[in-house]
């Protein structure tokens, strides 16, 4: 489906860390254009930076194509509704072109077009398009109390937690003395100081702060890896994805009204990743060093944090509890109520919206703030990866953005043969 000339890179690989510009040598253009990306041995192409023949009429509204699928799907994201002229007679008439812009290209549901992604923040489970446990963060300040910490627990079936205390796995001392050994391994701990204790009692410590003790209470789980797969466990929706699949619902696109089409049939099971997995910080597990306020998941790590001067967008979803799917459960979760979702991180960067440099010239930029649905990190606070002229992490779920859903054409669904090049006045059109 995807049209126009792929660059043929040869040996010279895009340098993710830097934006695409326009130029005849595709060297310097930095991949500025469709490009092949390979993974899993799979071929995929993707749109990146300035290019204006990826715009779709789809279901009567417009969307920009961002890439291919392993499966040989044509993934889109929603760019406003058609625009219309009006007729002789008043009315307003469609007229075949997408030159839809700024909040235009989100979104309206219930007459608002910028959301929460979530409406809580205090937990870890909250960087999730949907959660389970709330675990909120709690903090103890430090002072002359002496606590044992400990490497590991035992989770006792009367409901006692008692710390490892055998030799070489635990520490005991004030937090002002342990603070820095603490921080590399023991993160288990009564909050009363004892080697033993209860539900209510019971920490797992997320970040050492010179002065306070961050923590979880993980009562009720048997250590912080139980707690976190409750946490992660797909119960309840976020408010991003509640909107999306009510909006995909009010516009009808499910077919659900009397002799409607169902544009659903058009797409694909497609996966859309919420990867939760974390890269650096106390939550990764109690060897990992929990120096830093910062607990960062995969996505932030591999298209924020340069390796060897380049990130790494990944088009993989590891973790199949994390891979949002309508039906396909043998590769998603099955979680979704339609098969539309949020672009990810790693689309983000493909396509020319970076970090750390800004580009107005891409083809998803739109001048307003959008969601995206890859989580980025969890301190105090839980923060998900959205952007604008490039990725942003800082902001918390208490900030309202655009949402722009994405959806994926079924591989050999075709455009109407009108002689249509992409453009936003002349858009392909799906029969």
């Amino acid at each position: 489906i995807v049209k126009g000339l792929v660059n043929d890179l040869g040996d010279y690989e895009i340098n993710f860390t830097k934006k695409a510009i326009v130029s005849d040598d595709i060297a310097t253009a930095n991949g500025n254009g469709v490009n092949k990306y390979t993974e899993n041995g799979q071929d995929i192409y993707y749109f990146r930076g300035q290019v204006a023949n990826n715009n779709v009429i789809w279901a009567g509204k417009c969307w920009k194509i961002v890439r291919t699928t392993a499966t040989g799907g044509t993934k889109m994201i929603y760019n406003g509704e058609v625009d219309t002229v009006e007729n002789s007679d008043g009315d307003l008439v469609p007229t075949n072109t997408c030159t839809a812009t700024g909040t235009d290209t989100q979104i309206t549901y219930n007459g608002e077009n910028i959301f929460e992604f979530n409406n809580e923040k205090t937990s870890p489970a909250d960087v999730g398009y949907m959660y389970g446990d709330r675990l909120e963060y709690k903090t103890i300040h430090a002072d002359s109390t002496v606590y044992t910490f400990a490497n590991d627990v035992l989770h006792t079936t009367d409901g006692t937690y008692i710390l490892d205390t055998s030799a070489g796995q635990s520490i005991s001392g004030t937090w002002a003395d342990q603070r820095e050994n603490v921080a590399v391994r023991y993160h288990y701990f009564c909050t009363d100081g004892a080697a033993s204790c209860d539900n209510a009692n019971i920490g797992y410590i997320y970040y050492a702060d010179t002065a306070d003790i961050y923590y979880l209470n993980i009562g009720g789980y048997d250590d912080i890896e139980a707690a976190k797969t409750a946490m992660y466990t797909n119960t309840n929706d976020s408010n991003a994805k509640s909107v999306i699949e009510a909006w995909f619902e009010a516009e009808n696109l499910d077919g659900h009204i009397a002799n409607t089409y169902n544009y659903e049939d058009d797409l694909e099971d497609a996966i859309f990743c919420n990867d939760r997995s974390l890269s650096s910080g106390g939550l990764v597990g109690k060897d990992s060093n929990a120096n830093s306020w910062y607990n960062r998941h995969g996505a932030y790590a591999r298209n924020t944090i340069a390796v060897n001067n380049n990130y790494r967008p990944s088009l993989d979803c590891a973790n199949k509890n994390d891979a949002f799917t309508k039906d396909d459960m043998a590769n998603g979760n099955g979680k979704l109520a339609h098969k539309v979702g949020l672009i990810t991180a790693d689309e983000l960067t493909m396509a020319g919206i970076g970090w750390g440099y800004t580009d107005t010239t891409s083809y998803l930029y739109t001048g307003e703030n959008s969601w995206s649905i890859s989580p980025s990190d969890f301190g105090g606070n839980a923060h998900m990866l959205y952007w604008y002229s490039y990725i942003y992490d800082w902001n918390m779920y208490s900030y309202v953005y655009g949402l722009r859903p994405s959806v994926s054409l079924k591989s050999g669904i075709e455009f109407a043969d009108n002689g249509a090049d992409g453009t936003s006045t002349n858009p392909y059109i799906v029969e």
